[in-house]
């Protein structure tokens, strides 16, 4: 993927924008704990390919819009607000709301692996925003 856009969004059907996404570098960084190396190895790993990740966890606002379409009955939230993550929902439905927004978008959403997720600390994010153009780039979700 050759472009300097870091930060991105793609547009639903409805018009209304998903989930902002982060474009992330590949590149190479060890995963592991000093602390438990029995369970957790310290090892390298390598990211292929550059890959966009979602800016924050998904609200509840954002899950009811797939909920909506779906005719699915959304989890009951701990809280009022709508702006606050979204909780209560098992492995395949979130599955089933990355399924969703990649028919929505016209991307490829899933949700990250295991060390996708672990190079977030290593990652600088940087502040730009426009609209994304991921040519065969995967986006996750956290």
């Amino acid at each position: 993927l050759q472009t300097r856009r870091r930060n991105c969004v793609d547009m639903l059907r409805n018009g209304l924008n998903g989930p902002p996404m982060r474009i992330l570098p590949a590149g190479d960084f060890v995963m592991g704990s000093q602390e438990n190396p029995e369970k957790e190895p310290i090892r390298s790993v390598s990211i292929a390919a550059p890959f966009a990740m979602s800016v924050f966890e998904i609200t509840g606002s954002d899950y009811k819009l797939y909920c909506e379409d779906r005719g699915l009955q959304c989890p009951a939230q701990p809280w009022s607000d709508d702006g606050m993550p979204v909780v209560n929902v098992s492995w395949h439905d979130a599955v089933g709301y990355a399924d969703w927004l990649s028919g929505q978008t016209g991307q490829t959403y899933r949700l990250p692996s295991e060390e996708e997720w672990e190079t977030l600390p290593q990652i600088s994010w940087q502040k730009r925003r426009s609209r994304c153009k991921k040519d065969s780039l995967h986006a996750v979700l956290m």
